[in-house]
């Protein structure tokens, strides 16, 4: 009988030994694996510390904006919001998560602001829009809207976010500004028309002597003028302001004619070629309320004259354009910065508010162009700082009837 033992002994021991080997290597791939598994644990706790911190400082950060904020799904359903929209409808976060505008609002304004939303979801983007709401305690607030959409992971809308801003206080005083300044005006023409009646009475009387107190009566004369022009200047920005329109009286009207008379008053208060005219050899009337115009041509004359630079010359053109008249008046003076032209036409603004520029309330301009596009016309500016400034506008020609089939 062959003894096996030694050989079976040395093939266990070679088993042994690589099994051994082979929990080695499997206890160190373990540990690595664990290494890496608790490095990851690692980096989503901080992961979630950091989130945690996010949403905390959103969320306060959200509930300390004074001004309400919410935000929805498609369909309209809240999804939250802050403190100040609780308080303004009245209601904690959990009745108002999961309710629609018309669980809070009343019929009519819900519909109103869900058209709004709508048109949002399928064009998205910002909506800003102002309309007056019940609060919920009852009182009526006026508000401006300031909408926005935001998006889900694959980049389609997935709700809206809206901003309330509360600007009953702000509507409330333009209206008594405006009550004030139309009041103030109407109070300023009485004695104004009788400063200017008087004057002129004085003026026309054969005792009063030659010399200075003609004179005089001349300056008291012409600063009643521009008073009046300032009260008048008052009420079209009162009746702007309160969305009405600028009384118009139409009749066919000869811009070249009209510009004529009132450069020929400019040349006769100064000895200084002021200006130079371009008119065609016939322009066709314009239908426009004269006065009005005159006030516009005054303007913008007046305008040209005080800026231009050591007497240069003030172009004046007219020409027939499409199925309108176009008036250009172009100076050679300072000329504006880009800036200052895109607020040339804002109420009560001045390019140059130094005490050494000219005298001015900054309403000229802005009632120019609202008198101009009452009439369906368009004034607009161009300037060059160091160059000059352009103002230009364009009115429709007089509507005529076509002849009948008589000639009638």
């Amino acid at each position: 009988m062959t003894t096996q033992g030694p050989k079976e002994l040395e093939q266990l021991a070679t088993s042994f030994n690589t099994m051994a080997q082979s929990l080695r290597i499997t206890r160190r791939d373990l540990e690595r694996q664990n290494r890496s598994l608790q490095e990851q644990v690692q980096r989503r706790e901080a992961a979630e510390k950091r989130l945690a911190t996010q949403l905390s400082f959103l969320s306060t950060l959200l509930n300390e904006i004074p001004c309400p904020v919410y935000f929805k799904d498609p369909s309209g359903t809240y999804l939250g919001c802050n403190r100040a929209f609780e308080e303004f409808v009245a209601r904690p976060k959990d009745r108002v998560v999961g309710l629609q505008a018309q669980h809070l609002l009343s019929e009519e304004d819900s519909a109103w602001h869900r058209e709004i939303d709508q048109d949002l979801l399928q064009q998205p983007g910002v909506r800003i829009y102002e309309g007056e709401v019940l609060r919920g305690d009852g009182c009526k607030r006026q508000i401006v809207f300031n909408k926005a959409t935001f998006q889900d992971e694959t980049g389609e809308p997935a709700g809206i976010v809206g901003v309330m801003l509360d600007v009953t206080t702000e509507r409330e005083n333009d209206r008594m500004r405006a009550e004030f300044v139309s009041t103030a005006a109407h109070e300023f023409q009485t004695p104004l028309t009788a400063i200017l009646g008087f004057s002129e009475l004085l003026q026309d009387d054969p005792r009063i002597p030659a010399g200075e107190p003609r004179e005089y009566l001349a300056i008291i004369q012409e600063k009643g003028e521009y008073l009046s022009r300032l009260v008048d200047q008052l009420l079209d920005v009162s009746r702007l302001e309160r969305g009405r329109e600028l009384p118009l009286q139409k009749a066919p009207c000869r811009l070249d004619q009209l510009l004529r008379t009132l450069v020929r008053s400019y040349q006769q208060r100064s000895s200084r070629d002021l200006f130079e005219l371009q008119f065609p050899a016939d322009c066709p009337p314009v239908e426009a309320d004269e006065m009005r115009l005159t006030q516009v041509l005054e303007n913008l004359l007046s305008n040209a004259v005080k800026y231009s630079l050591g007497g240069a010359q003030v172009r004046v053109t007219l020409a027939v354009v499409g199925e309108g008249v176009r008036v250009s008046v172009s100076d050679r003076g300072r000329g504006m910065t880009p800036e200052q032209l895109a607020r040339a036409f804002d109420k009560f603004y001045r390019s140059d508010t130094a005490d050494s520029a000219p005298s001015g309330t900054g309403l000229g301009l802005f009632i120019a162009k609202s008198i101009i596009a009452a009439h369906g016309g368009s004034l607009s500016a161009e300037s060059r700082l160091g160059e000059g400034t352009t103002m230009c506008f364009i009115l429709p020609l007089e509507h005529r009837e076509a002849p009948g089939p008589y000639g009638s």
